[in-house]
């Protein structure tokens, strides 16, 4: 039986060749929800719209990735939710849940679908990220509902969807991602009631994060999604480029004018500051690195000395956290603790 509203393909190759629409990746690059040298609103629009688009090389993390994905699933098919079930099976083939329509065509494509005979019962997105442990909730988490109401005043960098970015259980493009497969699976025709996010540091480190469906934040994920659609892709009017490598390109290749322009701080009062600003902080980070370098050698001799690979002190409800790894790196990291009632 062809489960409806799915579209299954025997290659990779034939999948890449039927690449439109909206997938999950698109949707969170649309609502600028991860790194912007991963692309963001411009990428998704120059994709459509600016005839120089290339698309880009995987990367060997990307490619690592694909790589272990398989052993994931595996390991989730054999020691998670799917062994000793009669019912329930993995289907990990490549497919396209076909949700679209005029005003938001999604088409995501779920790394497996969960079935319980012949139900879908959820789905599995899985990530094997290099860092970021201390991002993601531990294993067994399940994540039910929560507020879709900002906080007035809040931007969309500082919260989203009633939470603070650092309350999410996983990075938010991740969140979204998930997010939106869920309701292209349910528009499909789907009752599905929750979403899998497996999570593999390595085989010490494999969470499995739930997102059980919640209907209030699925449609206003789905009312910003749509308003971006519209205005970027169907309208095409051109957002700020991100900090990806074709945004450079795209920035560097346009027409400039030889000479400097002279800015009024009146008439021109964001650009105006924007220039100031990079100036003062360029003077501000030339001392910072000679600094920064002793600062280094301080931390790292610490570490050493404690047997640690991270040190942390409190000051007024933050947790400032400097880790270096064993290859040498240094992670500074701001954790907002919360007051207890």
């Amino acid at each position: 039986m062809t489960p409806k509203n799915i579209t299954y393909y025997e290659s990779q190759a034939d999948w890449l060749d039927d690449k439109h629409g909206c997938g999950a990746t698109t949707a969170y690059k649309l609502l600028a929800a991860c790194p912007s040298s991963w692309g963001g609103p411009w990428t998704v629009w120059a994709q459509r719209h600016y005839p120089g688009w290339e698309n880009p090389h995987q990367t060997t993390a990307m490619g690592a990735g694909l790589t272990w994905e398989q052993y994931v699933l595996s390991w989730y098919d054999d020691h998670h939710h799917i062994e000793g079930s009669d019912n329930l099976h993995l289907d990990v083939q490549t497919c396209r849940i076909e949700a679209g329509d005029f005003a938001l065509p999604l088409r995501p494509s779920p790394d497996a679908l969960v079935w319980d005979d012949d139900m879908l019962a959820g789905g599995v997105e899985v990530k094997c990220p290099r860092y970021g442990w201390d991002d993601y909730a531990k294993d067994g988490t399940v994540i039910e509902t929560w507020a879709t109401t900002l906080e007035p005043g809040t931007p969309m960098a500082k919260g989203w969807l009633g939470r603070r970015r650092e309350e999410y259980p996983a990075p938010l493009h991740y969140v979204v991602q998930v997010y939106t497969t869920m309701i292209a699976l349910r528009r499909a025709g789907h009752d599905v009631q929750w979403y899998d996010l497996v999570v593999c540091f390595g085989p010490h480190d494999t969470r499995v994060i739930r997102f059980q469906y919640d209907e209030a934040v699925a449609q206003e994920l789905l009312r910003l999604l749509s308003e971006a659609w519209q205005d970027i892709v169907v309208e095409g009017n051109e957002p700020t480029p991100d900090e990806t490598r074709q945004a450079w390109d795209y920035l560097l290749t346009r027409p400039r004018k030889k000479g400097p322009v002279r800015l009024d701080p009146v008439l021109h009062t964001n650009l105006a500051q924007d220039v100031v600003d990079y100036v003062q902080g360029h003077a501000q980070d030339s001392a910072w690195q000679k600094t920064k370098k002793a600062l280094r050698v301080g931390i790292l001799d610490s570490c050493t000395q404690y047997g640690t690979e991270a040190l942390e002190v409190e000051v007024l409800d933050k947790v400032y956290r400097v880790k270096v790894t064993p290859t040498g790196r240094f992670y500074p990291k701001l954790i907002i603790t919360k007051k207890d009632d």
